[in-house]
């Protein structure tokens, strides 16, 4: 009876560190989940000074925009890019870009409208979120590409 392969978490390791595309998916993906937590959009309207001392300070994460929605497609993503379950690669590859791409739209969507009136700025968990997610996309869309040209050969 064969001994059933699993997850070797090292192994994983040691092939995200000698490819620089598996990096730049999992690079993408740690960027991502880090901006998710950071400040997208703060809102400051008054110093605190004057009469009453009013002063509205407001801001707000990626969990605020989309929920934990990115996060499930980044986790997603780095398991079919890994392919953690050792199923079919190409097959796995087209799921970590889709999922990928999909995560990167949701964040480039909800770019955070400031209304022009001067109070709203975009702060950088946004900016690193769509970086992290446009860095995934690439990277597992260069895993796909490498994995047909070499299925041509």
């Amino acid at each position: 009876m064969a001994k059933k392969q699993g997850f070797d978490a090292a192994k994983a390791l040691e092939d995200v560190k000698k490819d620089k595309k598996l990096m730049l998916l999992v690079g993408g993906a740690i960027a991502l989940l880090i901006g998710m937590f950071l400040p997208w959009v703060s809102v400051d309207v008054g110093d605190g000074g004057g009469l009453f001392g009013s002063a509205l300070n407001y801001s707000a994460n990626g969990f605020d925009a989309n929920g934990v929605f990115p996060v499930i497609l980044l986790a997603v993503a780095v398991i079919a890019g890994l392919n953690v379950f050792n199923q079919d690669k190409k097959n796995m590859l087209y799921l970590a870009v889709g999922v990928s791409a999909l995560a990167f739209l949701m964040v480039l969507i909800d770019y955070p409208d400031t209304d022009g009136i001067g109070v709203v700025s975009i702060d950088i968990g946004y900016w690193l979120s769509l970086l992290g997610s446009a860095v995934m996309t690439a990277g597992s869309g260069w895993l796909l590409k490498e994995n047909m040209d070499a299925s041509k050969k």
